[in-house]
This record gives structure tokens, C-alpha cells and sequence, in this order.
């Protein structure tokens, strides 16, 4: 690095010459430089936190992948994988990352799907789906396959709602055998009614007595 007032000094000799051809000569790079420890700071500061920030993250995503799997049988397990998703959701918007914040979203609909809120679920999907679609590369690094987690979580969706309407096209004629008193060969009679409606086999089955104690330890 050429110190200001060296090239000031050798620019005001050159303005100096007049009709000669002049060359000028700089210092090798090779010197040493005093550091910038105030900016240093900064850049250090930014870049620890966001190392462990990006540690907590994965972290969670291990965490709420593991209560994810058991939110399939019960009820509670999903719903702390929606808190967990939650604190995610956090985590991405101190760190400014939309695609992060986009896959938190995705986490909270398959918690919201698991505990039969399809129709929830639904609107952050297409939500998110679009942003998928319109964002740039930037905010949305194609190797993240943030459509594609869109598409994959979309077909369950699709299988929960048919899922859904052959449950209460079932309830249905149960409730019509029962009302009409008809003592026969019926193809569900084994089954109790609630059980029937129960289309996410999560219903009022805990894990957990108290899932409070359980999220106070995250």
C-alpha cells in the first residue's frame, strides 16, 4: 500500500514535467500493514454470531425432526415439533435469511397437518410455494430445492384431505345404518365412531403429561 501523501508528492512532481515521457516506480505489496481492529471487530462479532446461530439451528432442525417422526402417533409430539419450528422461525429472522424463514414455515404446516389443521396448513404451503417461485437466487439458493420441499409436503397434504373425505363419507353411513336401525353386516361396525373421524390417528393420544416442562427445557 502506497502511503497518501508519497502518491500526492509524486503526482505534483509529475504535474510539474512537461513534454517528458515519466514512469513511476511503487513499493512492492509484500510490507507489512497495521491491522484494522476496529472493523476487525466488527466482522468478528457478526461472523461468531451467526456461526452460532447456525449451530442452534441445526440443532432444532434435529430436534423437531425427531418430535416430527413421533407427531405421526401422537398429538403432544407434534405439537412441540410446532414450537420447536417456532424457535426457528426466530432464530432465521435474527439471522435475515429467507429462504431459512421459508423452511421454518414448511416445518410449522407439517405440524399443523399432523394435528388435522389441514386448511392452515394449505395456505402457508401455497404461501411459500410462491415465494419459492418469484424470489431471487439470492434469497432463494436453488440447491436449498425450497419448491421441491413445497411439492413433497403438498402430496401429503393431498393424501390427508382424501384421506379425510372417505372418513366422513364412512361416518356417514355408519350414522345412516344406526339411525335406520339396520342389524346386518356392517362394513365398519367394528370400529367406534370416534375412531372413525380420526383421520390423523393422533387424536388425544399424549406422549407427554405436561408439554410445558418439555419446551422450558429448550
Amino acid at each position: 500500500m502506497v502511503p497518501t501523501r508519497t502518491f500526492l508528492s509524486l503526482t505534483n512532481s509529475l504535474a510539474s514535467v512537461d513534454g517528458e515521457l515519466c514512469s513511476v516506480v511503487l513499493p512492492s505489496l509484500n510490507g507489512v500493514y497495521e491491522i484494522d481492529r476496529s472493523g476487525y471487530q466488527v466482522v468478528a462479532h457478526h461472523l461468531c454470531r451467526h456461526i452460532l446461530l447456525q449451530e442452534a439451528m441445526s440443532w432444532l432442525s434435529t430436534l423437531g425432526g425427531g418430535f416430527s417422526c413421533l407427531g405421526e402417533k401422537f398429538e403432544d409430539a407434534a405439537e412441540i415439533a410446532g414450537e420447536i419450528s417456532l424457535r426457528q422461525m426466530y432464530l432465521a429472522i435474527s439471522m435475515k435469511i429467507p429462504v431459512f424463514q421459508a423452511r421454518c414455515r414448511l416445518f410449522f404446516a407439517q405440524s399443523l397437518m399432523q394435528r388435522g389443521r389441514l386448511k392452515a396448513a394449505e395456505l402457508i404451503i401455497r404461501d411459500v410455494y410462491s415465494f419459492s417461485k418469484s424470489a431471487s437466487l439470492y434469497d432463494n439458493p436453488p440447491e436449498v430445492h425450497l419448491d421441491l420441499m413445497c411439492r413433497g409436503i403438498w402430496k401429503r397434504l393431498s393424501h390427508l384431505w382424501s384421506i379425510r373425505r372417505s372418513s366422513r363419507h364412512r361416518t356417514q353411513r355408519l350414522q345412516l345404518h344406526l339411525q335406520t336401525n339396520e342389524i346386518g353386516i356392517l362394513p365398519f361396525s367394528e370400529q367406534p365412531l370416534s375412531t372413525m373421524c380420526d383421520f390423523t390417528d393422533t387424536y388425544n393420544r399424549r406422549l407427554f403429561p405436561d408439554i410445558t416442562a418439555v419446551l422450558k427445557l429448550m
